[in-house]
């Protein structure tokens, strides 16, 4: 039987504040509710998490930095929703503006991927040679097909990092995305798909793991790759998986720079990340330039790459309007707190309880009445 707390915030999120409000009175919610202050958000679903991670007005969520850039200067596309426009300039802050240099960046990616992307015919003699079961010498388009694993933050940062490792390697990113995912996000990519086709020859992608043969690390202790000046790409299997997960740094790093020789020669490469490695290539010399020419502020990467891929739909972003309008519009201040609950763990209510109180009782979030008693939370739990 699903909890009555449950019922509640999903008769919010879905019907907006009003009516959730006055079946929250008749079940005596708000009367034994600690009445904060500020708002501390226990997020229970991993969809809020997207609107906050980017700040700002939800309007200027919508717009990619070029697009942003086009509305600043005045130059805005007809695409462009012009009722979102006059928060930008007050919320769209000069120090992570996106340089041209960034922007010409992203525009050559995006005639690259649309040349290269599914449904393209360079796209075809590519996988044919994905078929042939060997790597060849001399393609126009080479690809990263990233796959994900772990939750919806994990997968969002190591996806920003494998884009970032494809501008700057040349390489066209394709996204193996899985069921229950496929209507988060918008196609970001103008003309073309980022996502994986389904006739993909290469299957269950998900369960290839450091002991494949086509394992980077094995190739290269098995001395396949060995001297990289040496090694012809049509000698080389016909992809490279790179697995970019938390137990790389348990192994040989592989952000070296001959590393970077021997993985440029496969014209299909599969990372497999749940991990933000970003700062891994920012420690690669070859990359440094580059690197310093697009992201002068090692900082941002996130911040643009992020709001550049990540436009969600337009159910998804119903959802996180509604959310937002009924639980954190009103607050003065708002604390994200992630709160983990694994599997053992069986009170997911409880736990987050648990945690809340202990927050509140180290005084790390503060409040003008006193701290209600742990016992008192349990029994609002009970009462829910």
């Amino acid at each position: 039987m699903t909890p009555r707390w449950q019922l509640l915030m999903e008769r919010e999120i879905e019907n907006g504040a009003e009516e959730a409000a006055a079946e929250r009175k008749k079940a005596g919610w708000w009367r034994r509710a600690v009445r904060l202050e500020l708002a501390v958000i226990c997020f229970l679903i991993s969809l809020p998490l997207v609107a906050l991670l980017f700040g700002g007005w939800w309007s200027s969520l919508a717009l990619s930095p070029l697009e942003r850039a086009a509305v600043i200067e005045g130059k805005a596309s007809q695409n462009v929703h012009f009722a979102t426009l006059p928060n930008h300039k007050t919320n769209f802050s000069e120090d992570y503006f996106p340089l041209t240099s960034t922007s010409n960046h992203l525009r050559k990616y995006e005639a690259y991927h649309k040349k290269c992307g599914p449904s393209t015919e360079l796209y075809r003699k590519a996988i044919q040679q994905l078929k042939s079961g060997r790597n060849v010498e001399h393609t126009e388009c080479k690809y990263v097909v990233w796959v994900p694993f772990n939750g919806l933050g994990n997968r969002m940062l190591s996806l920003v990092s494998t884009f970032l490792y494809a501008l700057l390697t040349d390489r066209v990113l394709l996204t193996d995305v899985t069921k229950g995912s496929e209507n988060l996000f918008c196609e970001p990519f103008p003309g073309s798909s980022w996502v994986v086709p389904s006739n993909f020859p290469i299957k269950d992608m998900s369960k290839i793991n450091m002991g494949a043969p086509q394992s980077y690390l094995n190739l290269r202790d098995s001395m396949v790759i060995g001297n990289t000046a040496n090694v012809s790409e049509d000698s080389l299997p016909p992809y490279v998986f790179l697995p970019l997960g938390s137990s790389l740094f348990r192994h040989n790093n592989i952000f070296c720079g001959y590393d970077k020789i021997a993985l440029e020669k496969f014209n299909w490469m599969i990372v497999k990340s749940d991990s933000y490695f970003v700062p891994a290539i920012f420690l690669m010399p070859i990359y440094e330039d580059e690197l310093g020419r697009l992201f002068p502020q090692k900082e941002s990467v996130f911040h643009h790459l992020g709001r550049y891929l990540f436009h969600p739909t337009n159910r998804v972003w119903g959802v996180i309007r509604r959310y937002y309008k009924a639980y954190l519009a009103k607050a003065d201040e708002k604390i994200g707190i992630q709160i983990r609950v694994f599997p053992e763990r069986r009170s997911l209510l409880r736990t987050c309880m648990n945690k809340s109180s202990n927050v509140l009782g180290m005084r790390i979030c503060y409040r003008k009445q006193a701290p209600e008693s742990h016992e008192t939370l349990l029994q609002m739990q009970r009462d829910w």
